[in-house]
């Protein structure tokens, strides 16, 4: 179906088996359909596999987007594809769709769609997000649900060059890929991520991935059994050349190292490196693991941290660190508890190798309410 600069309304119907260039079952450009309850279903386009949107403004409810297997023809979004279109999508499902390059379930460039109650679901991706892409997109993504998905670089989400995006009440689960299983943050992004669930993704970085000048902010955040499998670390969060702003969040039993033959470089809840800079307030870190150093958080590489009224319990490094591991960086902690973490090497709460560590008014084992690391600047 093709419309150009008219605004249809399409209701019950069913789109399957479709062949074509931008939009094998739909194609809008600078048009705004109405499309409501229609199944779009093994259709083949390099650009929109199922739906290809150009300009207008579509309103997209109640649709299922499945099955399309492009194979090595299939570009940018399996399911659909939005350029400079404000598209709206709401309770609709993207599964089992599959492409090349970017965004097996749903490609955004240079748009700000608002996507409500939809499932991405086992989607595939070689290239950059399974679920979603964003390229110079900031899209409203609200109490949608990733599981499932995979990819090269963010299984559930990836962002690229600029993207923005506001991630709210959704959920992360069971995403995987090489960096970022639940979600990437590439290009200077910066996505405002807030109350919602990472869960048992994959990847380095396996609930949320930073590099090359990122600067996600994260807040009511819950991490919780995230494992990073390949190198890089960071059970639950890496930050690479990036800054992040993390609050009210909750690490809990995510892991690095574990269940590979590949070398770990720590961070079982969260890893910062490569001139990195990390401000945290309010979150708790319990029961992360690493096989390398610094169960809780590690920090090296010319890096830079904030820790204000957090928590560590029950972390455990292999090497160093139980709690917190710092080097070659700079880290203050303030108003926190470090607190039956362990170790089998080291300090078991906190080990400083040629760091600038500054510690005041915390609670840490060992440290008997006074000597260097108690109620001090």
């Amino acid at each position: 179906m093709n419309n150009s600069g008219v605004s249809p309304t399409v209701t019950n119907c069913t789109f399957i088996n479709n062949n074509g260039g931008n939009g094998a079952g739909m194609r809008n450009i600078d048009a705004s359909p109405i499309v409501t309850h229609c199944t779009f279903i093994d259709n083949e386009g390099s650009k929109g596999g199922g739906m290809y949107n150009s300009g207008g403004s579509p309103t997209v409810t109640d649709c299922t987007f499945s099955m399309t297997r492009n194979g090595d023809i299939g570009w940018f979004g399996g399911g659909m594809c939005n350029i400079n279109s404000s598209v709206t999508v709401t309770n609709c499902t993207f599964s089992d769709l599959e492409v090349y390059r970017w965004g097996a379930g749903m490609y955004n460039s240079g748009c700000s769609p608002t996507v409500t109650d939809c499932t991405f679901s086992g989607n595939q991706v070689v290239d950059c997000g399974g679920g979603m892409y964003n390229t110079e997109a900031s899209p409203i993504v609200i109490h949608c649900f990733f599981s499932g998905n995979s990819a090269g670089v963010g299984g559930g989400i990836g962002n690229y060059d600029g993207s923005s995006p506001i991630v709210t009440h959704c959920t992360f689960s069971g995403n995987h890929s090489g960096c970022g299983g639940g979600m990437s943050n590439w290009g200077d992004s910066s996505p405002n991520v807030s109350d919602c669930i990472f869960s048992e993704n994959k990847g380095c970085g396996a609930g949320i991935y930073n590099i090359e000048m990122s600067s996600p902010t994260v807040t009511n955040c819950v991490f919780i059994r995230n494992l990073a499998h390949i190198g890089f670390g960071g059970g639950s969060v890496n930050i690479i050349n990036s800054s992040a702003t993390v609050t009210n969040c909750m690490f809990i039993e995510n892991m690095s190292g574990y269940y590979t033959t590949e070398d770990d470089i720590g961070g079982g809840g969260v890893k910062v490196m490569e001139g990195s800079s990390l401000t945290m307030t309010n979150c708790m870190f319990r029961g992360n693991a690493t096989t390398n150093n610094g169960g809780g958080i590690n920090i090296e590489g010319n890096s830079w941290a904030m820790l204000t009224n957090c928590s560590f319990n029950e972390n455990s490094a292999t090497e160093l660190g139980g709690g917190i591991y710092i080097e070659e960086s700079t880290l203050t902690i303030r108003n926190s508890i470090l607190w039956g973490n362990a170790t089998q090497m080291g300090n078991s709460e906190i080990e400083n190798v040629d760091a600038d560590l500054t510690i005041s008014y915390c609670d840490i084992r060992e440290c008997g309410g006074s000597g260097a690391f108690w109620d001090q600047e």
